[in-house]
């Protein structure tokens, strides 16, 4: 897959973007950190179209870019735009999971990883739940629509699709908390920006790899 220079070269690019914006973070103009930010998965959904990982993983990456950019923007149009551009991601990618499950019965860790998600995903509503007022419904629907994804990738058996979709869950729980519950002046916001775009950036790199060996 990556034998070929113009793979390899995507990747590379993806990767180098990705530290970038890893050093740079929020500081510095939208200008600089949109098509940095939102470029380094962009490159990654060139990547699984080039590799013809399937149009429904390359839509979710082109998508998440597209959430990217709306969130460089903290304000709560872009966020809620962000919010539903992620959330059609994560239906495309529970979509391409749910379509090649062959329907066996899951095995015992399967079910105590798909409860641990499931808890995960409660308990980052319910941290979340008073600080989201009047966003609770998008919310509801993103929780849903990301445990869907989650436990179609813990039935998929896929290693690297599987913590892909861990590290993705933890990412969005980190940002929720940040987003809903650390005040804006708070310590906690030094560590929780790179928490946030790492873990998200593996869970990207990971998946979009993952796909394309499937």
């Amino acid at each position: 897959m990556l034998s070929d220079p113009l793979a390899a070269g995507l990747l590379l690019a993806s990767l180098g973007l990705a530290a970038l914006y890893g050093i740079i973070g929020r500081r510095g103009p939208w200008q600089v950190r949109l098509p940095v930010k939102a470029g380094s998965v962009l490159l990654l959904a060139a990547l699984s179209a080039l590799n013809e990982t399937g149009s429904l993983v390359v839509a979710a990456l082109a998508f998440s870019a597209l959430g990217d950019a709306a969130l460089v923007f903290r304000t709560r149009g872009p966020f809620l735009a962000g919010l539903a551009a992620f959330l059609v991601a994560h239906l495309l990618y529970g979509w391409e999971l749910w379509s090649g499950w062959d329907r066996a019965l899951p095995q015992v860790w399967q079910w105590g990883a798909g409860l641990t998600v499931l808890l995960v995903v409660l308990g980052m509503l319910a941290a979340v739940w008073n600080g989201a007022r009047g966003m609770r419904v998008p919310a509801v629907a993103y929780g849903i629509a990301i445990l869907s994804m989650a436990l179609a990738a813990i039935l998929s058996g896929n290693g690297g699709i599987l913590v892909g979709a861990v590290l993705f869950v933890a990412s969005d729980a980190v940002l929720s908390l940040e987003t809903f519950r650390i005040p804006e002046d708070s310590y906690l916001r030094r560590y929780t920006a790179p928490i946030i775009w790492w873990t998200y950036y593996g869970a990207q790199l990971l998946l979009s790899l993952a796909f394309a060996r499937a």
